[in-house]
C-alpha cells in the first residue's frame, strides 16, 4: 500500500465483530480468491447495496454476480483488471449506485423470510 502511495485511501480491516458498520463505510467489495464457496461475503456486501468485483471463479460468485449488472466478474489473477475496474467504480459514482442497488435486489433472494420459506417447501414435500 505504501510502495503504491495508497496509505490513506485503502484499508486492510481484518477481522471485525461489526462486519455491517464497515461495510457501510465502503464503496464496493472487491474479491480476489481464485477458489471461491458460495462466498457469503458477498451475499453480505450486497445486502449494504454495494458493487461487487469478484474473480469468476468456478462456482460461487458467477452464481451470484451478474456481470456488469450487480458487480463485475473478471478474470482469475488479471491484476490490470481489477485496477482497471476499481478504478471505473470509484469515477462513475452512478455506476457504483446503479451496480449496488443491484446487488441489494439480489441479496433479497437470500433474506430469512426466503430461505425459510424455501427450507419450509423441501421438508414439506417430503414423503411421512
Amino acid at each position: 500500500i505504501d510502495a503504491m502511495g495508497l496509505r490513506g485511501k485503502v484499508t486492510l480491516c481484518g477481522a471485525d465483530p461489526d462486519i455491517a458498520a464497515r461495510m457501510a463505510q465502503a464503496s464496493g467489495l472487491l474479491l480476489t480468491s481464485e477458489r471461491e464457496g458460495f462466498g457469503l461475503v458477498l451475499i453480505e456486501a450486497a445486502a449494504c447495496a454495494l458493487p461487487l468485483v469478484s474473480s469468476a471463479c468456478p462456482v460461487g460468485p458467477l452464481e451470484l454476480i451478474e456481470d456488469g449488472v450487480s458487480g463485475f466478474l473478471l478474470p482469475c489473477g488479471d491484476t490490470d483488471a481489477f485496477v482497471e475496474t476499481v478504478c471505473r467504480l470509484i469515477e462513475d459514482r452512478e455506476l457504483r449506485l446503479r451496480m449496488g442497488r443491484n446487488a441489494l435486489e439480489m441479496s433479497r433472494k437470500f433474506s430469512i423470510d426466503n430461505v425459510m420459506g424455501r427450507w419450509l417447501e423441501l421438508f414439506r414435500s417430503l414423503p411421512d
